[in-house]
């Protein structure tokens, strides 16, 4: 069964032709959860600079991940790497790395990866443990408006 519902999940990410609502977004997260998957992706490597935290991850081909709503806009790269991604606000796009773009608050995105694909996201924080990383950067699922 939890194949069958990550390859629906796949499919109705596939089928978007427009830039998603939150609720699409969100509908597609819901259904990978109840078949038991994690829609956060794989092990993350943590950076810290003078006031920048950077996340590193390699997503391998085949995964299907969903990211967390940020409160602040970051900037992300994709050093190499073939994903499709969307996120509310954003047409569906296929990128290829290397590319750099301007995350703006309050994205959420959807990302296939085609092909083994290195992101890096970087973001303006003071802060250095991973708890306070988390309160200071990303909205808390429970304080955004579920569908209805």
């Amino acid at each position: 069964m939890r194949v069958s519902e990550i390859a629906k999940a796949v499919q109705a990410f596939q089928s978007i032709e427009s830039a998603p609502t939150r609720e699409q977004v969100v509908a597609v997260q819901d259904r990978l959860l109840a078949a038991g998957c994690d829609t956060q992706g794989p092990p993350v490597e943590h950076f810290f600079g003078d006031g920048l935290y950077g996340r590193m991850m390699l997503i391998p081909a085949g995964q299907f991940l969903i990211g967390k709503t940020h409160r602040k806009a970051g900037i992300t790269v994709q050093l190499y790497g073939d994903c499709e991604v969307t996120a509310p606000g954003m047409a569906p796009e296929r990128i290829t790395g290397p590319r750099v773009w301007e995350s703006p608050a309050g994205a959420k995105r959807m990302i296939f990866a085609h092909e083994p694909s290195l992101w890096i996201a970087l973001h303006a924080t003071a802060e250095t443990d991973m708890t306070a990383i988390e309160a200071d950067l990303i909205v808390p699922e429970n304080l955004l408006e579920k569908p209805s």
